[in-house]
């Protein structure tokens, strides 16, 4: 959220494992780095990995990790892994585990509510298959780029 802007936009950049790239693991720094008048919140969204085995399995989705030599199981360890500095920079983590779709969306809603005093919007964001390009997570966030979606 950009406080000195005129029309005071929220935006949301989205990240999953999908997003790989050597700045991931510097996401703290580069969340650091945002100019002042951009207030952040991090919201880290998780679940056990039963309940992630339970989706794939269902959905004959393949895991992005996970190939014919990686067992979801070992591909779900290695994305926490991936995924652990965006975790330790979250302001607010929730565990999925027990949530259908709309669950999720209506505690979206009021966390955002809670801390924006708006509502989600449903306008359509452009996705980046191979991460943010050359300008990093930093120069993404600030251009309102980046909407990568997970399977949660």
């Amino acid at each position: 959220r950009n406080t000195n802007s005129a029309a005071n936009e929220n935006l949301a950049v989205c990240i999953d494992v999908r997003s790989i790239s050597p700045q991931l693991e510097h996401f703290p720094s580069l969340l650091k780095s945002l100019p002042a008048d951009i207030q952040t919140s991090v919201i880290y969204l998780d679940a056990q990995s039963r309940a992630l085995i339970q989706r794939f399995s269902e959905t004959r989705r393949r895991h992005p990790l996970s190939d014919k030599g990686t067992a979801l199981q070992e591909a779900l360890i290695r994305e926490r892994e991936i995924l652990q500095p965006v975790a330790d920079s979250a302001d607010i983590t929730i565990d999925t585990s027990q949530m259908q779709l709309h669950d999720l969306r209506d505690y979206m809603q009021q966390v955002v509510l809670r801390q924006t005093g708006t509502t989600l919007g449903s306008r359509a964001a452009q996705s980046f298959r191979r991460g943010c390009g050359g300008g990093g997570i930093s120069r993404a966030a600030r251009r309102g780029a980046g909407d990568v979606r997970r399977y949660l």
